[in-house]
């Protein structure tokens, strides 16, 4: 009996320490949980801080959080875009960096989306209307981003990865998106006056009454995009490769990505609806040229005076290589694979 009761005591016992290490072990979790979320109400608060050095340490200590928890990181990112959009929505902010973002919004935009992508890989991004005019943000990943009414006029993204991104209304003159990746990206309304997107991706992006005058197009891929209305006077389409192009069916741009590619397999591009010259007035040029250097101004007016008052033409220009046949399945394939590839972790994450 003394025995058993040992042997009882000594469960109590080993009972007892089992649970003052669990609770020790919430403890310290929980503690270690609160202090991170006191830094992260601290970053945001001295991120409306007056002093430009306050707000850069707030940004590396929330980058240094969202490292540290995976909880966090969607919070994080959040906190980032709105001190973007915030920032650069007002008009003393758009009046002093008219033509090149702020120091401060240059580093935020380098760490978050192109120095410490891989943190934010997850996690949508909402840049809407942000005022972003020659940014640097070339290798950025902007997979699916919010960029509906962004001013990136002259800004760079080459060989930034923007599949699925919506860029509906954006403003992107003078940009250069060289071997940039476009995939399915919404690109409605969106102007590209003398824009640079040689060797982009762009099947399957929705391009509905986009203004593409004086672009160069050189080897940008389009199989399979939808160009209804869109404008391409004076634009550079050398080995444009255009295979599989819809320009008379507007719903495209509600079907996934795989079924617009799929849908336009062994069909040859459909010009249309595309204006390739013509269709212009006098006060067309002005608007146009609008948010133009003085160089491009030049240029672009110089490559479309000749048009002013002709009819609107679908027919591409005769110094053009553009290629205008059909894609074959294997090629389909290959393009749904590559998108796939790209957005699958935001996809698993959404879903």
């Amino acid at each position: 009996m003394y025995k058993n009761i040992v042997e009882f005591l000594s469960g109590l016992a080993d009972i007892a320490i089992l649970a003052f290490l669990v609770g020790w072990i919430f403890k310290f979790f929980f503690q270690q949980k609160t202090a991170k979320r006191k830094q992260l109400n601290k970053a945001k608060k001295d991120l409306e801080s007056k002093s430009a050095s306050v707000r850069i340490s707030a940004v590396h200590v929330l980058l240094q959080l969202a490292k540290e928890d995976k909880i966090l990181r969607s919070i994080v990112l959040n906190i980032l875009c709105f001190h973007i959009r915030q920032t650069t929505s007002s008009n003393k902010y758009r009046k002093k960096y008219k033509e090149k973002p702020s120091e401060e919004i240059q580093e935020i935009l380098s760490l978050t989306f192109v120095q410490e992508h891989d943190v934010f890989k997850d996690c949508f991004i909402n840049l809407k209307g942000s005022y972003l005019n020659g940014a640097d943000l070339n290798q950025a990943r902007l997979k699916k981003a919010n960029l509906v009414r962004a001013r990136l006029q002259h800004a760079t993204l080459s060989v930034a990865q923007l599949q699925g991104a919506d860029l509906t209304l954006a403003e992107l003159q003078e940009a250069f998106f060289n071997w940039a990746e476009l995939q399915g990206a919404i690109l409605m309304g969106s102007q590209f006056q003398c824009a640079c997107l040689m060797g982009s991706k762009m099947q399957g992006s929705i391009l509905l009454v986009t203004r593409l005058q004086g672009a160069n197009l050189t080897q940008a891929q389009l199989q399979g995009a939808n160009l209804c209305r869109a404008q391409l006077q004076g634009a550079d389409l050398t080995a444009t490769q255009l295979q599989g192009i819809r320009s008379q069916d507007c719903s495209l741009p509600f079907l996934e990505f795989e079924s617009r590619i799929k849908c336009q397999i062994d069909t040859y591009g459909d010009l249309t609806e595309v204006i390739f010259s013509g269709g212009l007035q006098h006060e067309d040029l002005d608007i146009l040229c609008r948010g133009l250097s003085a160089e491009n101004d030049k240029l672009l007016r110089a490559k479309l005076i000749n048009q002013v008052g002709e009819q609107a033409s679908n027919k591409l220009p005769q110094n053009s290589s553009a290629v205008i046949d059909t894609y074959t399945k294997r090629e389909a394939e290959k393009w749904i694979a590559e998108y796939n590839k790209g957005i699958s972790i935001w996809r698993r994450i959404i879903s």
